[in-house]
């Protein structure tokens, strides 16, 4: 086993998502690492054994990734003097300035490996892979600073506390990263274009020093050979990707529920400010509006209605809908953000994206459109997916299923208990075991662990959450099945062993926004 190891010099990395050019790229991908390595070879005019190593290098399989969790900056547009302008464009304060955006993160620890197994072919090009990863000094943007080297043994750092992020087959959920691939060095050098700048830049001199004859000679040469485009190195791109999965952190087992970790947010543009009460029916709203974009019952997936072809429930996770509150921080007063569609793993891709194909866009133009939710006497609310660098945190997926998992969660909206405890609350122990006895199976029907502690209370745990019941300006009754009563809800704190990716929605109310439960050792900022 054996690894590249990446120092960031500054504590920060300043690289562009290439899907998103406002959004910043962490952990940096695979093929990012390898266009640096190539950059370094270019530049310092690297010899055949380097080039060797890079042709070995593209070969390999895709590495895992050790990185820690990273908090993203707020974009700043900056304008910067531009490099090709023309006469006095090009001099001192003449220069043209254009807006410019550096996509930043600062991560908890500034350095990140790249792990592959296998040491045979790697003692091979270990020279000359070393010398390349010994002049590369940046890593992204230019100034994200870097120190790399090679690390002959990398079974240490299987034991370190930093998220294992790992490549998978599937293509359902996870986050696709930018892989290198035969032939990349290539394609980079291709871009690099370093013969034609080079061929240009020596003809234009020789046309600048010559005269007569020789100079319209050889500015018709010049004209021939590049027709009057000066030659550049272009950037280089690199569509393919491979799928990565957080694995949690080195040496811990991690543990999923039924529901992806990647939610699709969508947040609110216009329409009345929304409390965290009006979760149910904010929910109903969402999925009528849903509903509405199939011709008739049939056409309805299961995972989608959540119901088997002969109308009974179905016995399989099916489409969650999720309020986004602010909660859990010191001036949170829980109102809706937005809401969010939390998906079943078992839910390929393409049928996810037919589901928002038909609701985010116009069926007869394919133009963007916003989901509007009619909401009787509280007006309408027009929802739009958030696409923002620096979203508000409530607005960010990994703010509810965690970039780096938690074993302590605690419910930014009540549980809906499965049953009503058969203990009176006047036994309060015999009522406290009998509540989390229910939360823990709750827990295990979307695939959790039993927890080793359950806290249980009406009031909540994270700041801004309204109390688990209907006086005092807490969450409203949830009706039971036969709408003829309400269900018992609560707040809990729970504690697993393990780390746990979310989303975590526990409970009878969990597909419409009830039992939503937020990382505890994630703490919140006064943003939003």
């Amino acid at each position: 086993m054996w690894a590249i190891g990446v120092h960031f010099l500054t504590g920060t990395c300043v690289a562009t998502d290439p899907s998103d050019r406002e959004s910043p790229e962490w952990p940096p991908h695979p093929m990012r690492l390898f266009m640096a390595m190539a950059a370094t070879y270019f530049e310092t005019k690297g010899n055949q054994e380097q080039r060797a190593a890079l042709e070995w290098f593209e070969r390999l399989p895709p590495p895992r990734l050790l990185a820690s969790a990273a908090s993203i900056r707020s974009v700043v547009t900056t304008f910067v003097p531009v490099n090709d302008g023309k006469g006095a464009e090009s001099l001192g304060n003449f220069r043209s300035r254009q807006p410019r955006t550096f996509p930043t993160v600062v991560p908890k620890a500034d350095c990140i490996y790249y792990v592959w197994d296998g040491e045979d072919q790697c003692e091979t090009y270990r020279a000359a892979l070393a010398t390349i990863l010994g002049n590369v000094s940046r890593l992204g943007h230019s100034s994200s600073m870097v120190q790399a080297w090679l690390i002959d043994d990398a079974s240490n750092l299987e034991a370190g506390s930093l998220d294992v992020w790992e490549a998978v087959e599937t293509a359902t959920g996870g986050k696709p990263m930018r892989r290198v691939f035969p032939g990349a060095l290539a394609r980079l050098e291709a871009a690099y274009n370093e013969d034609a700048i080079a061929a240009h830049a020596e003809l234009s001199g020789q046309v600048a020093a010559a005269k007569g004859k020789a100079k319209k000679r050889l500015k018709e040469e010049l004209d021939a050979r590049f027709s009057g485009v000066t030659p550049r190195t272009q950037r280089p791109e690199s569509r393919l990707t491979t799928v990565y999965r957080c694995a949690g952190r080195s040496g811990e087992t991690l543990v999923r529920t039924e529901f992806d970790d990647h939610l699709l947010v969508l947040a609110q543009h216009d329409g009345p400010v929304l409390s965290s009460e009006t979760t149910l029916r904010t929910s109903y709203a969402l999925r009528r509006a849903i509903l509405s974009q199939f011709g008739c019952e049939d056409e309805i997936p299961e995972w989608v209605s959540g119901h088997a072809p002969d109308g009974s429930p179905s016995e399989s996770a099916h489409l969650a809908i999720l309020p986004l509150p602010y909660v859990d921080a010191p001036y949170a007063d829980g109102h809706l953000l937005g809401m969010a569609l939390a998906f079943p793993r078992s839910v390929p891709l393409p049928e996810r994206g037919k589901l928002l194909g038909r609701l985010l866009h116009d069926p007869l133009t394919g133009e963007d459109r916003p989901v509007v939710l009619r909401l009787g006497k509280l007006g309408e609310v027009t929802l739009r997916p958030e696409t923002r660098s620096a979203a508000p945190i409530a607005l960010r997926s990994e703010t509810w299923t965690v970039a780096t998992p938690s074993r302590l969660w605690a419910t930014a909206t009540p549980i809906v208990l499965d049953r009503y405890p058969k203990a009176k609350r006047d036994m309060r122990g015999r009522w406290l075991e009998e509540v989390s006895d229910i939360v823990t199976a709750a827990c295990a029907r979307i695939g959790l662990p039993k927890p080793n502690d359950i806290a249980i209370n009406h009031n909540a745990f994270l700041r801004g959450v309204p109390r688990a019941r209907p006086q005092g300006g807490g969450f409203p009754a949830y009706p039971d099945k036969n709408g003829t009563g309400a269900r018992y809800m609560v707040h809990a704190c729970i504690s697993f062993t393990e780390p746990v990716q979310g989303p975590v929605i526990l409970g009878a109310g969990r597909y419409f926004g009830y039992g939503l439960c937020k990382p505890f050792e994630t703490r919140g900022t006064d943003r939003g």
